[in-house]
């Protein structure tokens, strides 16, 4: 576990002090005529009502704990970066840059990117905190954002407790009703032919019956002739078979008609 800055760890140490006043009830008049104090009490109070309530921690020491990381969470600003307080003048905060610097700089390890990277928050801090406008605007822009944040998080709490009971309800609801497809999870296409399919099927070999039939009649129709032509030769073999072909033919074709 690594060791805030001197800087951060003083403003821990006051933002618990400040806590401890408020629930004592028992305010200075350094403390009640500073505006920004009171709006980060406030902030502090409120972020710590939020754990509370998310965590439904029963032990005094265990809600204790995170009302210090809500106050650590409320301590990181370029205030805290350079181990100032928010009432520090210029000659205070060059001192402090400066020494920040020394402590800080990446080349005394160049293969360590957590300490360019505090580097770089020294740098703009020093270079916000130096001008006066600068400052001014980052001090009314920090309570802004660290409101913004509470509710941001407050919003995103109430909507995981609200969707949390139905989300499981819905889940537990689909995993009912759903068929299970553990044992089965791509089932094979049936082969059975569909009803519209076996109509279609039974259509065209009606199709191919009546033309068969009809094509019997036609022999029997052209046999019928022929006889008719040779009928100085008589040939009763060739009359029998256009007999029968065509009783053939029109048996079959009023079978079909009655079948359709």
């Amino acid at each position: 576990m690594s060791v805030p800055p001197s800087g951060e760890h003083r403003q821990l140490q006051q933002n618990v002090v400040l806590l401890r006043q408020v629930e004592m009830k028992e305010l200075t008049e350094e403390v009640a005529s500073n505006v920004h104090a009171l709006q980060t009490q406030s902030l502090i109070l409120r972020r710590c009502s939020t754990c509370k309530r998310i965590n439904r921690v029963p032990f005094q020491h265990a809600t204790t704990a995170r009302c210090g990381i809500c106050a650590g969470e409320l301590s990181l600003s370029y205030y805290d970066i350079l181990g100032v307080v928010q009432s520090a003048g210029p000659d205070e905060i060059k001192k402090a840059f400066h020494g920040a610097v020394q402590k800080w700089h990446p080349d005394k390890r160049r293969d360590n990117d957590s300490r360019q990277q505090h580097f770089q928050r020294i740098v703009a801090a020093y270079q916000t905190l130096r001008d006066p406008q600068r400052r001014d605007s980052y001090d009314k822009n920090e309570v802004i954002r660290i409101h913004v944040h509470i509710q941001q998080t407050d919003t995103r709490s109430s909507a995981k407790a609200a969707a949390s009971p139905s989300s499981s309800e819905n889940q537990t609801a689909r995993h009912d009703s759903s068929p299970s497809t553990s044992t089965h999870p791509n089932p094979a296409p049936s082969t059975e032919p569909t009803t519209s399919s076996r109509t279609q099927i039974d259509a065209t070999r009606q199709t191919v019956h009546l033309v068969a039939t009809t094509s019997i009649m036609l022999l029997g129709v052209i046999l019928w002739a022929l006889f008719q032509r040779t009928s100085t030769n008589s040939n009763p073999l060739l009359l029998w078979i256009a007999i029968a072909t065509g009783l053939f033919g029109v048996g079959k074709f009023l079978f079909l008609l009655s079948d359709r």
